[in-house]
């Protein structure tokens, strides 16, 4: 997926904007509020599994440097 990630990042020139609930946003404004609302979206789940004792999948581990 990450490789697929840098292709479509790679023809982006800059200049596209996505319209944003009636504005319009630059393409990197965009992506990076998307990788923003993402990476809460993993907090959430990591403390929720803290939270309720759930054992937190392997590569979440490791892409987010947790430990037991």
């Amino acid at each position: 997926m990450d490789t697929h990630l840098v292709e479509y990042l790679e023809a982006f020139d800059g200049s596209e904007t996505i319209d944003w609930f009636g504005e319009q946003w630059n393409i990197h404004l965009h992506i990076s509020a998307m990788i923003g609302h993402e990476q809460m979206h993993i907090g959430q789940i990591v403390a929720f599994c803290y939270a309720v004792g759930i054992q937190i999948p392997e590569e979440i581990k490791r892409t987010m440097a947790l430990s037991d």
